[in-house]
């Protein structure tokens, strides 16, 4: 069986470009019709399909593993961030509540952070 990747690489900066349109359009909640964009690049639509069924299961699956059909996290009002600049890991028993969504967290164990150096898909690095 022949696949359109025979045609395409996945490495296809176009293809990266079109991904890339979909992910800052997603992230920033406007609506998004699928179908539309696969019609628009047909020569990527294996891709396209394979990319939002991939795409649809792991949203279906984060959602499941935090209790909720979505992987967005609650927006707050910016008024709603509180700071926390005492240390959220103690080793007295006395602490058992877990920071608010929203909370900035100076301390972490032993670590102060600084300032955030860099955000990407497998996490936060922080100075």
């Amino acid at each position: 069986m022949s696949s359109n990747l025979d045609d395409v690489s996945r490495d296809d900066p176009r293809l990266n470009e079109i991904l890339a349109k979909y992910l800052q359009a997603a992230e920033s909640g406007d609506p998004i019709d699928r179908e539309q964009i696969i019609q628009t690049h047909p020569e990527y639509a294996d891709e396209l399909r394979e990319f939002f069924a991939d795409k649809s299961q792991i949203d279906k699956l984060a959602g499941d593993a935090v209790g909720k059909g979505s992987i967005d996290a609650p927006t707050l009002p910016p008024d709603s961030v509180t700071r926390l600049d005492v240390p959220t890991l103690e080793s007295s028993a006395s602490v058992t509540v877990a920071p608010r969504p929203g909370t900035i967290v100076r301390y972490f164990g032993d670590y102060e952070l600084l300032e955030e150096i860099a955000r990407g898909g497998m996490g936060v690095v922080y100075k």
